[in-house]
């Protein structure tokens, strides 16, 4: 059709701009996200960025304030930026884009407050009591050959309690080191996995540096961890048919939260059809799961938490987007700063792991290649039943089950 100067593109009605809310916007910063039939790599996907810097060009825009920043290829894709109001408006004309969405901060889902105890809870039925608190029954060989990658403030892999299973992956966050200056990943890490806090302690962890220090970060740095996990399981995938090898185990942990995002979920949906299983929590706001994301996001794998009297944490979310509760209110895991270091914290976060733990255990017991939803189903059909109270309107009276071996 006929080029209208004033467009990167056609003429057309703008693409949405969906704005989040109740949360801290950064100003300037987006998430442009294609059409589905822009395929990455492809003629389309690159004239778009030509078309793009040539505006910033045109218009003596070049700075800071101007610049692609993330590259979305695998699953959601599109890019992030910094954009002046010209420069996003011209975006919005493209008939590349689906859909644009003011960039927000995302953050951990932790807040401060022996044995774990969540361990025990997981592993038997009842509620538990003077001989129980501290009894963890489980698999020797829990999570072997399950690869759980955890995107959050990184994990200190030197710890002794990993035992050299977990490894460093990436960081999206640009001026600190490649460690855990936070705290949070490595005791999420710890649940998962770790020999003394951890649900499957067999299974290889994987750091996906999202946050920095502070524990909080940009949505886009989300979506860019998520894209990492994918292109990792391409490309594992594709060895293991070259070595004619099974395909690989993977699970993602995401234990955050943010206010409501299409975009964040629409990168969560699209890594879990792949075929990768998405645990995450379901927020801290003692409020309804479904006003945030990634909690919202139907594919995902949503974890409430509870306490030790099976009660509702009062900071749990609730409602009909969690799916099922696990242990989050002072919970014992690794933590940063020496070879042996522990703290106990409490959050939904805490709860998330203990799901991707017996998520990584169902998988390492079978030979099948399930599908994340089955994942989910059988998480749920094992699940302790009606045990629960204190639950928030329409949320689910379940708590996870770490099948012992035999039943």
């Amino acid at each position: 059709g006929p080029t209208y100067s004033g467009s990167i593109n056609q003429i057309r009605a703008q693409a949405p701009l969906f704005t989040p809310s109740n949360t801290t916007i950064i100003p300037n910063h987006y998430i442009v996200v294609f059409k589905k039939n822009v395929k990455p790599d492809g003629e389309r996907f690159y004239n778009h960025f030509k078309r793009v810097n040539n505006k910033i060009k045109q218009l003596s825009l070049e700075k800071d304030s101007n610049k692609v920043g993330h590259v979305y290829r695998e699953g959601l894709v599109g890019y992030s930026g910094v954009f002046d109001q010209e420069i996003i408006d011209s975006i919005r004309y493209s008939n590349d884009v689906d859909y644009v969405e003011n960039d927000q901060m995302a953050s951990i889902q932790d807040t401060q407050s022996g044995a774990a105890w969540g361990l025990a809870r997981i592993s038997h039925r009842e509620k538990l009591d003077s001989s129980t608190n501290d009894k963890y029954i489980y698999n020797p060989i829990a999570g072997n050959g399950v690869t759980v990658y955890i995107l959050d403030t990184g994990i200190y892999t030197q710890h002794n309690d990993f035992g050299g299973r977990a490894v460093w992956g990436t960081s999206f966050v640009s001026g600190e080191e490649n460690t855990d200056l936070n705290g949070h990943g490595t005791h999420v890490a710890g649940t998962v996995g770790s020999n003394t806090y951890g649900v499957a302690k067999r299974c290889r962890l994987v750091a996906v540096k999202i946050f920095g220090k502070s524990g909080n970060g940009p949505v886009s740095n989300v979506i860019a961890g998520i894209g990492y996990v994918s292109n990792q399981y391409k490309s594992n995938t594709a060895e293991a048919v070259i070595r004619g090898m099974a395909p690989p185990k993977f699970v993602a942990n995401l234990s955050l939260s943010t206010s409501f995002s299409q975009a964040l979920n629409s990168a969560v949906s699209a890594l879990v059809s792949q075929g990768i299983p998405l645990v995450t929590s379901a927020g801290n706001s003692n409020a309804n799961a479904c006003a945030n994301s990634p909690s919202s996001e139907n594919s995902a794998i949503t974890v409430g938490s509870i306490d030790v009297t099976d009660a509702q944490s009062y900071f749990s979310n609730y409602g009909k987007c969690v799916n099922l509760y696990a242990p989050g209110r002072s919970i014992k895991s690794t933590w940063i700063g020496s070879p042996d270091a522990t703290n106990t914290i409490s959050g939904t976060s805490m709860a998330s792991p203990h799901v991707a733990g017996v998520a990584a255990t169902i998988m390492s017991m079978y030979i099948n290649e399930f599908t994340p939803n089955q994942i989910k189903q059988m998480l749920l059909a094992t699940a302790t039943k009606n045990k629960l109270s204190n639950l928030g309107p329409e949320s689910p009276n379940i708590l996870v089950y770490n099948s012992p071996p035999g039943n």
